[in-house]
């Protein structure tokens, strides 16, 4: 049975990525996600944070403009990202705890070290569809089996350069796409129990309190700052959960 103690934890790591939401406008589910499977199993972390973070794409999704040709482009992104998913969480629901966990290390690594060093990508028209399929792909399968769709997403559209008031309502589209078919498989493969749904209403009610203080905060904190901040402690999580993920598999 999982302790309060850790339980404790978990939540604080919730209230924590919510309030980095809230100030920088993304990454909830990359700096929760590891956080709370340092405390949680894979399956239970997955499922108590997957429900809020889709109610704040949702959110975000609603309130950002995005035309119609920025929706095309992100079409084949959408698509792809809908099968990924269904088999990526799959994967949740036979891979071992951790492998899961060496998966989620190097995912966090990968983001928080190429969003220190700010490495730019930059893709020509003509490869936009195959290489937004590609990512859609990937975005589901990672996404699936961890609750992190975001970072290949986010990679992606960044070299879109698209303007910056369609940049958060591209990015949550993507990643609803994503957790849509997620919440479908979750159900599917009996991975939502009573106890994790109880957990999940938790999450929301703590995310939601992380969230609107991040928002009140945004004015008085520099988000460049703080941004970098984050992406260091990032990388030192997902630096340990590489470890505790390869000394559990040997």
């Amino acid at each position: 049975m999982t302790s309060t103690i850790s339980l404790a934890l978990a939540a604080l790591g919730i209230v924590f990525a919510a309030f980095v939401k809230g100030v920088i406008g993304m990454g909830f589910p990359v700096i929760a996600v590891p956080i709370a499977a340092q405390f949680l199993d894979p399956q239970t972390t997955v499922v108590t944070l997957t429900i809020p973070a889709f109610l704040m794409n949702v959110v975000q999704a609603l309130q950002g403009r995005i035309s119609c040709d920025t929706l095309r482009r992100l079409l084949p992104t959408m698509t792809l990202a809908i099968p990924g998913s269904i088999i990526g969480t799959a994967l949740l629901a036979k891979a071992s705890g951790s492998l899961i966990t060496c998966i989620l290390g190097v995912i966090v690594i990968l983001y928080a070290a190429l969003s220190i060093w700010r490495h730019r990508f930059i893709i020509r028209p003509s490869s936009e569809r195959p290489i937004g399929a590609f990512v859609g792909l990937c975005a589901g399968l990672i996404g699936g089996a961890t609750g992190m769709f975001a970072p290949p997403v986010v990679i992606f559209i960044t070299a879109l350069q698209l303007p910056k008031a369609s940049f958060v309502s591209a990015v949550s589209l993507c990643l609803i796409a994503g957790q849509i078919p997620q919440l479908v498989g979750l159900v599917g493969f009996r991975l939502i129990t009573g106890p994790r749904l109880s957990l999940a209403g938790l999450g929301c009610l703590i995310s939601a309190g992380g969230f609107l203080a991040g928002m009140r905060l945004q004015q008085a904190i520099s988000p460049q700052i703080f941004a970098k901040i984050v992406l260091v402690v990032l990388l030192l999580v997902g630096l340990n959960l590489l470890r505790v993920g390869v000394m559990g598999l040997w």
